[in-house]
């Protein structure tokens, strides 16, 4: 009987739990206190199953993750549910066009490298925090809020240039600063995260990547319980409440029965000044894209994944995704 019983509950229980293998190309503020270590802890007290590697030589920007074959081999080594990417600390807080052309390009490249290995996979960029006392070799991000929010807006933009979502760790750790001050999210330098800090990224991260509130989890370290719960509140507040604008959605979901609901068209960048690319979420066939101009002529219909619009004037063009039995239709923006 007890044979019996174990096999009729067993299946309800692993059912029940998420799991997500993750690879983060990152740098310190990755692999500082072993952070994604802390996200697994969470996962495990929450009875889901969270997997990891890293690929984050200190102080790596985005040039030097593409220019790092290692880089490319570790995406090619697995077919990850997430693959974090975090620049240099300070590199998408600088001006908009050098961001555009020593950041952008290699974010597209890897994010290329990535829906290629594996189109489901889904990019989540990690948005990283202002220094204590904002950086002064530059006047737009002199200070720590200054900082934060050059950093919060660059992530998004970036995010929206490849199709990818947000774990929205600056947000929270702003949040934090302004409502909790007396937690010390910061080691020494006033650069790094203390433990508190990488505590606070891997809430954010679970949160994220789970679609799950991290509150109710043990604390861990020296951080007392309170605090810990300070910590996983911010972050399930930051991420829960504002779900779309970290372009989050399900993860979740038996991919054997999908409905047609359950499949979304990703495109990005946009807007764009030239090429756009579409993906259709958690569908691997073929499918084919008309574009449209907005009294309904028909411009252009492509089998292929990148749409050219660079002869088009500036405005807004529907792109009309035809996939199995499925018709979608998205709207870009040509800059």
């Amino acid at each position: 009987m007890k044979k019996l019983l174990f096999l009729l509950i067993c299946p309800v229980i692993i059912n029940c739990q998420d799991s997500a293998k993750v690879l983060f190309i990152g740098n310190s503020y990755t692999y500082y206190n072993n952070m994604p270590n802390l996200i697994s802890g969470i996962a495990n007290s929450k009875g889901d199953f969270f997997q990891s590697i890293s690929q984050a030589p200190g102080g790596a920007s985005f040039y030097d993750h593409a220019s790092n074959p290692t880089t490319f081999l570790k995406i090619n080594n697995d077919s990850w549910d997430y693959v974090v990417l975090q620049g240099q600390s300070q590199e998408i807080s600088f001006s908009n066009s050098q961001v555009n052309t020593q950041s952008l390009p290699y974010i597209k490249q890897i994010s290329d490298s990535i829906y290629t290995n594996n189109p489901p996979s889904k990019i989540l960029m990690y948005m990283t925090w202002g220094r204590e006392n904002g950086d002064p070799q530059w006047p737009p991000i002199s200070t720590f809020d200054e900082m934060n929010g050059r950093l919060r807006l660059g992530y998004l933009r970036m995010a929206d240039s490849v199709g990818a979502l947000v774990s929205p760790v600056g947000s929270a750790w702003k949040y934090l600063r302004d409502n909790n001050p007396g937690i010390n999210l910061y080691d020494a330098d006033g650069s790094h995260p203390s433990l508190q800090g990488s505590y606070l990224a891997a809430c954010v991260f679970y949160a994220a990547i789970y679609r799950k509130s991290p509150v109710g989890s043990p604390a861990i370290g020296n951080i007392s319980q309170s605090n810990a719960n300070i910590l996983q509140a911010a972050a399930a507040l930051t991420v829960l409440d504002s779900l779309y604008q970290w372009n989050i959605q399900d993860q979740f979901q038996n991919t054997s029965d999908l409905k047609p609901s359950d499949n979304s068209i990703i495109i990005y960048p946009n807007p764009t000044t030239h090429n756009t690319t579409v993906r259709v979420s958690n569908y691997k066939g073929n499918f084919q894209t008309e574009v449209y101009d907005l009294i309904g002529n028909r411009l252009q219909t492509s089998n292929e994944t990148i749409i050219n619009l660079s002869d088009y004037a500036r405005g807004i063009y529907l792109l009309k995704v035809t996939y199995g039995e499925r018709v979608e239709e998205v709207k870009v923006i040509k800059d």
